[in-house]
């Protein structure tokens, strides 16, 4: 009936499937934090004994990446 008049109005299905995907971004954010922290535990340890630090920090620049794509989704702004 509004669609006549140009008015659109999102359905309930719409609004579902939008609730969910932000679920489960926001639930693999988290898990990309727990691994962000990890990794960077894992840095401090390898400089501590003076081992080669250089495959996890690309593995952080990964993790980093893939922690901004999924905050573009959410409109989360990051802060370095």
């Amino acid at each position: 009936q509004w669609g006549e008049h140009g008015v659109y109005i999102k359905e309930e299905q719409t609004r579902l499937l939008h609730a969910a995907k932000s679920a489960v971004t926001s639930f693999k954010i988290k898990r990309v934090n727990k691994l962000i922290k990890e990794n960077r535990e894992a840095i401090k340890l390898a400089a501590a004994e003076s081992r080669d630090i250089d495959e996890l920090m690309e593995k952080q620049k990964v993790l980093d990446s893939i922690k901004s794509e999924l905050s573009v989704y959410l409109s989360y702004v990051i802060l370095k």
